[in-house]
């Protein structure tokens, strides 16, 4: 049972494969039914692995609160509660949020920074929408001082590029690590790998 090994064991290190399975029960539904027994014991497990890595190809089946499952195993900040989680992305998937909605995209951006580390000028440049640097100054001024006024000031690219650096530093920026295999074959080529990455071929042939 989940609960008796989460008991028993103090791993160092937990690699968990396919970890999508570890979901809630009826997902989707009215109802929610809590964790099925993988989510479950990974849940007990957490608290006492020094670490942990998730590997999976679909994190999201049906619903996007099962990436915020899987994202707190690894810790979130207290602020990214599961309906924060939702909300966020709801609201930055809107071309121009209301000033409250951007002041609240704002809070959980200054939380993001709080856990992970602030973005640099130079990184806010590749989310910025091609805003020179005076520019980006304000926009990350504005998400950082924590006052309306400072957002109201910014014209609709402004606002638009504080969505995007706002996503750029969520837990899923953070936490998640996409490896292509488009990448993977960079890694060979530059040493970093000695396996080689498969390339799919296909051959049609045809008859008359």
């Amino acid at each position: 049972m989940p609960g008796r090994c989460s008991r028993k064991l103090s791993p160092d290190l937990i690699v968990l494969d396919e970890d999508h399975h570890a979901r809630r029960k009826g997902i989707g539904v009215t109802k929610d039914k809590g964790p099925n027994k993988l989510l479950g014991l990974m849940q007990g497990l957490r608290q006492r692995a020094k670490g942990l890595v998730l590997l999976t190809a679909t994190p999201m089946q049906v619903d996007p609160v099962e990436v915020w499952d899987l994202l707190a195993l690894l810790g979130l900040p207290p602020s990214w509660t599961e309906d924060a989680f939702v909300r966020f992305f709801e609201l930055a998937s809107h071309p121009n949020p209301t000033n409250d909605d951007l002041d609240w995209i704002a809070r959980l951006f200054r939380a993001s920074e709080a856990a992970y580390g602030e973005i640099s000028l130079e990184a806010a440049g590749r989310w910025a929408g091609g805003l020179g640097e005076l520019a980006r100054k304000k926009v990350l001024k504005a998400l950082r001082s924590g006052a309306k006024t400072d957002l109201k000031q910014l014209d609709a690219e402004r606002r638009r590029a504080a969505v995007r650096l706002a996503v750029a530093s969520t837990p899923v920026a953070k936490l998640v690590s996409r490896h292509t295999r488009e990448l993977l074959r960079s890694y060979y080529r530059a040493g970093k790998i000695s396996t080689r990455i498969a390339i799919v071929t296909c051959a049609m042939s045809s008859s008359r």
